[in-house]
């Protein structure tokens, strides 16, 4: 496998070893994650019109945003980095039949090197945010994100208490739209596709739930000159209730080498 700079041959990462070949199973990372997360409902309109052209809404209008912390990761030599996401449930008619999945609509990352090989292997939309440390103190947990110092998200859940969980939990598929304009001919794509991240087992080390609380910043084009038309069609978004947030420590096995493309 060969990203660029392609002069200097195969390129080590999440799929492929420094000594070539797919990384042994279990081996890639992370060997373990923190996720903060919670939903709000909002309005369908309002949601749908931020969906790719290839996918429809799928029931409740739900939005869901999410801060993991991933630690232990193999292909970056034991070191780990944070992510902030914003899903959505969707539909998908293709040739090969219906998909019901969710539907990642931008994730921010704290490291140049997943993102990279996010995009350009795996087509999932990432951008780059510092993202600090999970703040935990007591019962509280609050998840930030920002650019250059300004702060542009911010998720809080409070009054946090134990609450069993299953020890293994499925995730469903996970829909992306890959787009990679063709240079030259400004406007026109090289790639324009959609790829899909299949479900997988996720073994639940602790789960705890509270209240939770999302605050989105009313930025401008000063304030976030390449994510202001991002963060204000978020921030303007009608908050029609929020859900409980969670915060789960979990484990899971995760290379993405059988990510698929989507007719």
């Amino acid at each position: 496998m060969t990203r660029m700079p392609t002069g200097f041959g195969p390129s080590p990462g999440p799929r492929q070893h420094p000594a070539g070949g797919a990384w042994p199973r279990g081996d890639s990372g992370p060997r373990r994650q923190t996720v903060l997360r919670t939903s709000f409902e909002t309005e369908p309109a309002a949601l749908a019109a931020l969906l790719p052209r290839h996918f429809t809404l799928s029931g409740p209008p739900t939005i869901s945003i999410s801060a993991s912390y991933l630690e232990d990761i193999g292909w970056l030599a034991g070191r780990g980095y944070n992510i902030m996401s914003v899903d959505v449930p969707v539909t998908h008619v293709g040739p090969d039949g219906t998909v019901h999945a969710t539907s990642t609509l931008v994730v921010w990352e704290s490291l140049a090197d997943p993102i990279i090989t996010g995009r350009e292997e795996l087509g999932i939309a990432k951008l780059y945010a510092d993202i600090p440390a999970l703040v935990l103190e007591g019962s509280r947990a609050v998840a930030t994100a920002g650019w250059l110092g300004y702060e542009f998200l911010r998720l809080e859940v409070s009054d946090l208490v134990d609450r069993p969980a299953p020890p293994v939990v499925a995730t469903g598929p996970v829909l992306h739209h890959k787009y990679i304009p063709r240079t030259g001919e400004w406007g026109a794509a090289d790639v324009d596709y959609v790829t899909m991240t299949s479900g997988r087992p996720v073994e639940i080390l602790e789960r705890r739930i509270g209240s939770a609380a999302v605050s989105i910043a009313d930025a401008t084009w000063e304030d976030l000159p390449t994510l202001h038309h991002i963060v204000s069609r978020l921030r303007a978004l009608p908050v029609l209730s929020v859900g409980k947030g969670s915060l789960v420590v979990s484990k899971m096995d995760f290379d993405g080498r059988d990510q698929t493309i989507v007719p």
